[in-house]
């Protein structure tokens, strides 16, 4: 697997994340949270470059809090850096 594949494939779990957040289905998107740790392990051994990094570690903030989802932005926001990252991964990866 290459790094841009690992950024890729948290891309994809930050949208399912999102819309199993939507539907209040919790337990799904904890499952797809602890998926992107392997990711994020193959990142950290590989290197990406600062750009990818910054994006990388904002969108993991969000993973890292599941379980709060009281506000409605929040699959938004999961959304959003869903799309910032497959962005970055074709770009700077």
């Amino acid at each position: 697997m290459t790094s841009k594949d690992a950024v890729l494939n948290i891309a994809v779990n930050l949208g399912r994340i999102a819309k199993y957040i939507e539907t209040n289905r919790l337990n799904r998107a904890v499952v797809f949270s602890n998926d992107n740790k392997q990711y994020v392990s193959h990142i950290k051994t590989s290197g990406v470059s600062q750009n990818v990094k910054k994006s990388l570690k904002a969108a993991l903030s969000l993973s890292n809090g599941v379980s709060d989802t009281n506000s409605a932005n929040v699959p938004d926001d999961f959304y959003t850096y869903a799309n910032i990252l497959t962005h970055r991964a074709r770009l700077f990866v």
